[in-house]
């Protein structure tokens, strides 16, 4: 739409001469059909407040024409050339009605539509930029979006980062309010018959303040659970507002602490659909580098049970933070703990926590640590 409004500029203040397609000399239209197209127009440029007989006027309305009025969408109409012959005129009538169908359509979902010849007055222009085949005989077009209206954001707080800023700038330069309200003194909305009542204290006023919306949107908070039950499954950190937590932020942004756990979107934490999507490549990125090998190398620093000597208490169970130990559900040890050495960390955590004695690190036993201490003594 943007490239087609400056195009569509240059061109009319350049006196370019519109070719459409679709016949638009009004005097080739017979009688009584020309007079009536003439007093529509008058009429029309009565109802927007110009004099037809102003030249300059007429000029800038036909320029706000051509850049539709500000709407941020537009509709194309277009039928197929053999269809459009002076002979066989009835696809004209055919797609007047579809285009009122399709204004209809919009007036009832509360948008603004403007049927427009001017947007098709260059035909050759859209047709590049819509990869339109020259077989196509361009009609019509129309202007849609929402008409002009005041908008207010109310908020107790406001942040962008990154290059959003600018979006708020845009935002604001657009003619879109930001107010920030009082959140100790509440924000209340109230119904009054049919209208709307926003009631809430400005920040920067310091006064009461009331707003009559014909609607009111509300942006939704993001909150994770209380008690998350995938986090408690899968062992995976949590932050202190409750989301998934990654395993470092630059180094490992998707991985999890537990191998094999990647996070995306907003189980990591509330952002844009760009972020999330981004980052669901990322993890799935990640996940493909793990599926691909057939061998996997792991640490040689890992916990191991001694069966014998496990008295079944579960604590090692229950305090790992990898879900390494389990306990044995077949066999003559069962009931008794063992230890994934693929998930384990060696972290020793559950060695020092056990009270039995029966878990042990590899490479940091009692014998090897007792080897360290002695040789540091007969060296002092």
């Amino acid at each position: 739409m943007e490239e087609m409004r400056k195009v569509y500029r240059e061109l009319f203040l350049s006196r370019v001469k519109p070719t459409p397609d679709r016949p638009s000399d009004p005097e080739a239209l017979p009688e009584p059909y020309r007079s009536r197209r003439e007093e529509i127009v008058k009429h029309h440029h009565l109802s927007v407040g110009i004099d037809h007989n102003n030249k300059e006027q007429a000029k800038q309305y036909t320029l706000r024409g051509l850049s539709f009025f500000g709407a941020t969408n537009g509709i194309i109409i277009y039928t197929d050339s053999s269809l459009m012959s002076p002979s066989m005129p009835f696809p004209i009538f055919d797609i007047g009605g579809v285009v009122q169908t399709i204004a209809l359509l919009a007036h009832n979902y509360g948008l603004g539509c403007c049927i427009q010849g001017q947007m098709v007055n260059y035909p050759d222009i859209i047709r590049q930029l819509m990869n339109i085949p020259a077989s196509k005989t361009i009609v019509v077009g129309l202007s849609i979006g929402y008409p002009d209206m005041d908008v207010f954001i109310l908020y107790r707080d406001l942040r962008s980062y990154g290059l959003r800023e600018d979006l708020y700038r845009e935002a604001r330069a657009r003619g879109i309010n930001f107010i920030r309200h009082d959140f100790d003194k509440g924000l209340d909305v109230t119904a009054e018959g049919t209208d709307l009542r926003v009631r809430f204290t400005d920040t920067i006023l310091r006064r009461r303040m009331e707003i009559r919306p014909d609607i009111v949107v509300l942006a939704t908070a993001i909150t994770p659970p209380k008690e998350n039950p995938l986090a408690q499954q899968y062992k995976v950190t949590l932050n202190d507002d409750g989301f998934f937590m990654e395993a470092h932020v630059k180094l490992r942004p998707v991985d999890c602490a537990t191998d094999g756990v990647f996070i995306c979107g907003l189980a990591h934490a509330p952002k844009p659909l760009d972020e999330s999507v981004a980052q669901a490549q990322a993890a799935a990125t990640r996940a493909i580098t793990l599926l691909a090998k057939k061998t996997i190398q792991m640490s040689g620093t890992v916990a191991h049970t001694d069966s014998m000597s496990c008295s079944s208490c579960g604590v090692c169970v229950a305090l790992c933070p990898y879900s390494a130990p389990s306990f044995i559900q077949k066999g003559p040890f069962t009931g008794k703990a063992e230890i994934n050495p693929v998930l384990c960390k060696g972290c020793g955590l559950c060695v020092a926590s056990c009270r039995s004695g029966a878990i042990h690190l590899r490479g940091f036993d009692n014998d090897q640590i007792f080897a360290q201490i002695f040789a540091l003594r007969e060296t002092v």
